[in-house]
């Protein structure tokens, strides 16, 4: 655009001019369509942002130029569009980062504690409306826009230990949990500064590193046992099938002759007293005297 004259009123240029229109017409587009954001935190403690919003065929033109501005490759944004009908799918990914190096601004929190085998991980972040709106112009415009936010996680989310508040007070809502995901349902009125929403999930994984050495000493055991009740198995036979040739070696065994039982002895019944040995004999009247 070349500089205007004293006293003449600067008039923009046809890409100004688009790029000021195509905000407006996206802002106003945004108002009667789901924003749909997922923050998937990966188990090395990255984390990767994923955008999607759907256009009608009308407005394609426009919202690619706005998008490309607020999405720029040159900040590890990957921009891909799907057809969906008559209208187009944007879908905006950016690479697993550290969260120091979050694109969403702030950087996010992410802790990990090992307990085990099981390992814990708690995501923290205030979440505002920074990735879509950058000035109050553009706000303006927004409308009642509401924000299907999802947080997957590297494991099973408990329940008990997520939640998200509004910076300024309250409730963000109940999230919805499914197994590694949960989603809630903001309003971009809420998200805009100073206000936001914090937002905590957390989650419990089985350590990869310990379940595998675990299950290499639960399968080298189970190898042990199965190996030793086999030899003692073969240990037995080879005994059984030794004591049998030693048998058939030795020959039949002859059975012994039989005893016959002796004849009980009767005990003699007792006969008259004998005399004494010293009693003088009586003289036989038959006898001879002469």
């Amino acid at each position: 655009m070349r500089a205007a004259r004293a006293g003449e009123q600067a008039v923009p240029g046809p890409r100004t001019a688009l790029i000021a229109a195509a905000l407006a017409v996206l802002a106003l587009l945004l108002a009667g369509c789901d924003i749909r954001v997922m923050t998937i935190v990966g188990a090395d403690r990255h984390v990767k942002r994923t955008v999607s919003c759907k256009v009608p065929g009308d407005y394609v033109e426009p919202a690619r130029i706005v998008l490309r501005k607020k999405f720029p490759r040159g900040a590890g944004w990957y921009i891909k569009e799907l057809q969906q009908g008559g209208a187009i799918v944007f879908v905006m990914r950016n690479r697993f980062v550290k969260t120091d190096d979050d694109p969403f601004g702030p950087p996010v929190s992410v802790k990990s504690t090992v307990e085990g085998v099981k390992g814990k991980y708690v995501f923290e972040e205030t979440f505002t409306d920074a990735p879509f709106f950058s000035t109050d112009d553009e706000r303006q415009f927004g409308g009642p826009i509401e924000v299907l936010y999802t947080v997957r996680m590297p494991g099973r989310i408990i329940d008990t230990d997520t939640s998200a508040t509004l910076v300024g007070g309250g409730s963000a809502g109940e999230p919805a949990i499914d197994g590694k995901e949960v989603t809630w349902r903001l309003r971009m009125t809420d998200l805009a500064p100073p206000g936001g929403v914090q937002i905590m999930v957390t989650s419990e994984r089985w350590d990869p590193k310990k379940t595998v050495v675990y299950t290499m000493v639960a399968i080298v055991g189970l190898v042990l046992l199965y190996w030793v009740l086999v030899r003692l198995l073969v240990w037995r036979r080879i005994r059984a099938e030794r004591l049998a040739a030693e048998r058939e070696a030795e020959g039949p065994v002859e059975p012994d002759e039989p005893v016959e039982p002796e004849e009980p002895v009767v005990p003699e019944e007792p006969g008259p007293p004998a005399a004494p040995a010293d009693a003088a004999e009586e003289p036989s009247p038959f006898a001879d005297t002469t």
